[in-house]
């Protein structure tokens, strides 16, 4: 411990400095190992320890304007939530199991599962397709951020490259050609390009009920009896046949004769019918009357409607002319106002015209009467004293000089000669003086450090609205273009993202500063304009076309 220890601890150096080593995962170590280092062992370390130690070798190479700013002075309470209790589980399931089983999770149907993801990280899944009817459905729930999600037959751990499909939807499903799924397996990988949480389910496929019509029945031929085809062949029998025939309609005829008696059927048809013309002559006349009846009074109602009409034509019209009358006369009205409001307005202003002259008028009057009493008076002193010596008037001339230097040098002379001595004294009075100037020098490092890092946590909270800003819009962006587009944004990275971030930034800083310092030169005295970083959508929509050209070329 020496003197200026404190000020190696409040540095902001001690959060920048490089990692101490840099840890190889266990696919990066199978291709860059030689085959001599491979035969030893190496402790294996858990799945999370890695994904901490590439974090850490991601954030040394950044600037530390994305570096978070500690404060000792702030305190900070976080309220915890299942959520975070489930994250926690979690992350002490893959400390605890340093195998990669353990990293794998299998998803079954009608099984939610909730997950909680920092960002870059990625969660694999796999799920039993054997003996499953197709399609494939994949429901995602996400509480907060952003994910991208890769699907594989055959591979275990998909990724951008090597993945059969990707997706940035949160519902989605895997169709094939067949009613079952071919392969076992079929694996799924989630990364968070935010800090996430959501939950995520499976459903298979229904049988459905298909509609099998009945076969068409066919009615059965009726088979012709025996009997009739003897009739139909033999002569003799149709003849006893006919003759039967003819016996039983005779005998029906006779019965209904002795049924009906000796009436006569013609003559009471035709009684029947003349009374019923004569009944329907009486109708007729009645239904004649009838329809005269309702003729007139359709034409009274006609009638009394047309007058109606033609009284409430006179009256509208009436209404009208009082409308029209009533509307000249608001406007007659109106004009006389605007009349009477133009003469007061001017008798107001030739009033105060008259007054600002009369006041004028008197102001000059009081000045002329002013110097004419002063020139009055110079007369009478001139008068008075005309014999005056060369002694006299250099004695006048010195006075005044003097009264001048008096005003106008000697008293700030004065004030400043005893500021100037009270430091001194007090300078004096210290004993040790590098000591002095050491606290002094101190005090400055401490403000300069106050005011980078107020400077660095304003540029965090900006770059961090910026952020969210462009998240909002990629959002927008993936779910309305198309699948082209889907693919060339899927593959911004955030180091891309933040790079070009930082890039508008500076050139908006840049360009605010130039700015200040025009108008600075040109008015001494102005209102400070502030600083409007945050870009519109179409040029967010630039920056994420810069990005991908980035990426692609």
């Amino acid at each position: 411990m020496n003197k200026y220890s404190h000020l190696e601890k409040r540095s902001l150096s001690n959060n920048y400095l490089p990692p101490l080593h840099n840890p190889l995962l266990t696919e990066e170590s199978n291709g860059r190992l030689s085959p001599i280092s491979r035969q030893f062992k190496v402790p294996k370390i858990s799945t999370l320890t890695q994904l901490e130690n590439r974090k850490i070798n991601q954030t040394s190479n950044i600037n530390p304007i994305f570096l978070p700013i500690k404060n000792d002075n702030i305190e900070v309470t976080y309220t915890q939530s299942n959520k975070d209790f489930i994250s926690l589980l979690q992350s002490i399931d893959l400390i605890t199991n340093g195998k990669e089983e353990s990293y794998y999770k299998t998803l079954r149907e009608g099984e939610i599962v909730s997950v909680s993801l920092n960002e870059n990280m990625v969660h694999y899944f796999k799920v039993k397709c054997d003996g499953k009817r197709s399609p494939l459905k994949v429901n995602i729930r996400r509480n907060k951020g952003m994910i991208k999600t890769f699907v594989s037959k055959s591979v275990d751990r998909p990724n951008q490259e090597n993945a059969d499909y990707a997706f940035v939807l949160d519902k989605f499903e895997i169709c094939e050609n067949g009613m079952k799924f071919p392969y076992i397996y079929l694996y799924i990988s989630i990364e968070a390009l935010t800090d996430t949480e959501f939950s995520i389910g499976v459903t298979f496929g229904k049988i459905k009920n298909v509609y099998i019509p009945r076969e068409t029945l066919e009615k059965p031929k009726r088979s012709v009896s025996r009997e009739i085809e003897e009739l139909r062949k033999n002569e003799e029998l149709r003849n006893k046949f006919n003759k039967k025939v003819d016996q039983l309609i005779q005998q029906r005829k006779e019965r209904y004769s002795k049924i009906s008696g000796s009436k006569n059927f013609l003559k009471l048809n035709k009684n029947i019918t003349v009374s019923s013309t004569d009944r329907l002559l009486c109708s007729w006349e009645e239904k004649k009357s009838q329809v005269l009846n309702r003729k007139y009074l359709k034409a009274l109602e006609k009638k009394e409607q047309a007058i109606r009409t033609v009284n409430k034509k006179v009256i509208q019209s009436q209404l009208e002319q009082a409308q029209k009358e009533q509307q000249e006369k608001k406007e007659q009205d109106l004009i006389s106002y605007r009349k009477w409001v133009i003469f007061l307005s001017l008798l107001r202003s030739a009033s105060k015209f008259h007054s600002t002259t009369q006041e004028n008028r008197n102001k000059i009057i009081k000045k002329l009467q002013r110097n004419a009493a002063a020139r009055r008076i110079q007369k009478s002193f001139k008068g008075k004293f005309i014999k005056k010596n060369i002694k006299n008037t250099i004695l006048l001339r010195l006075r005044s000089h003097l009264l001048m230097y008096w005003n106008n040098l000697y008293k700030p002379n004065k004030n400043f000669s005893n500021t100037m001595l009270i430091k001194t004294i007090r300078l004096s009075a210290v004993n040790n003086k590098t000591f002095f100037t050491f606290n002094v020098f101190i005090d400055k490092i401490l403000h300069i450090q106050k005011t980078v890092k107020s400077f660095l946590r304003r540029t965090k909270f900006r770059l961090e609205e910026i952020l969210k800003l462009w998240n909002i819009l990629m959002a927008k962006l993936v779910s309305r273009g198309s699948t082209v587009h889907l693919n060339r944004y899927i593959k911004i990275t955030s180091h891309v993202r933040n790079h070009v971030i930082k890039q508008y930034y500076s050139q908006k800083l840049n360009e605010y500063l130039l700015s200040q310092s025009k108008k600075s030169k040109n008015q001494v005295f102005e209102k400070k304009v502030d600083f409007k970083y945050l870009p519109s959508e179409t040029i967010l929509k630039q920056l994420i076309e810069q990005a991908a050209g980035m990426i692609n070329s």
